[in-house]
């Protein structure tokens, strides 16, 4: 599920604009990305509402909404034969935590990756096993981990779980102080493997939905 930025309200790519709850703050300034991450108030507010699981203008989870979306789009795959994967959220950014998060060490303990970001996962996983309760489910870390940040994320309640992430290597560019690779540095959380893969090759199909 590609986002960035959540939404083209917040100049990124992803949601509409009734999934967004900034509670009215400022979407200002506007410095594109990934500037936003860093500056625009209502966007880590949006961010900070998703992690809460507060609810849409329906009355209905932010997160139930994603878990539902996902079920569903499993269950439409397999019904149409296809072998594609569905993963969580793509490059969770931590809202307002983001600072706390932006360093080598990520996350400090008992922040955004092992609290709001794991339970985020451990939902939407809980989700999409009403429509596949066979094949492993992706999720993603926290971005910073794409850049080289350790990630603290928690045990996913799932046991066929595995961990897939991007790799930016920011380290290598000019100018910019040394960055771990994360494939070098990726710490696995107990019972999920650590794949840097946007695909994975699916196993015999399981039960139909």
């Amino acid at each position: 599920m590609h986002q960035d930025q959540l939404a083209p309200k917040y100049q990124g790519r992803g949601f509409g604009d009734w999934f967004l709850v900034d509670d009215g703050l400022p979407n200002q300034p506007m410095v594109g990305f990934p500037g936003n991450y860093f500056l625009n108030p209502a966007l880590n507010r949006a961010y900070d509402n998703l992690w809460a699981n507060a609810k849409a203008p329906d009355g209905v989870g932010l997160q139930d909404h994603l878990a539902r979306g996902l079920a569903a789009g499993r269950c439409a795959l397999r019904a149409a034969g296809s072998r594609r994967r569905l993963r969580r959220l793509q490059r969770a950014v931590a809202g307002h935590h983001l600072a706390a998060c932006a360093n080598p060490a990520g996350c400090p303990p008992g922040g955004f990756d092992q609290t709001q970001l794991t339970a985020f996962n451990n939902h939407l996983i809980a989700g999409i096993r009403r429509a596949d309760r066979v094949h492993t489910a992706y999720y993603e870390p926290n971005l910073q981990f794409d850049v080289g940040a350790a990630t603290g994320h928690g045990k996913a309640a799932d046991p066929n779980v595995g961990m897939s992430f991007h790799d930016y290597c920011l380290g290598a560019a000019p100018g910019l102080p040394h960055a771990p690779d994360p494939a070098n540095v990726c710490r696995r959380p107990a019972s999920a493997s650590c794949s840097r893969t946007r695909t994975a090759t699916a196993p015999p199909p399981g039960p139909r939905c």
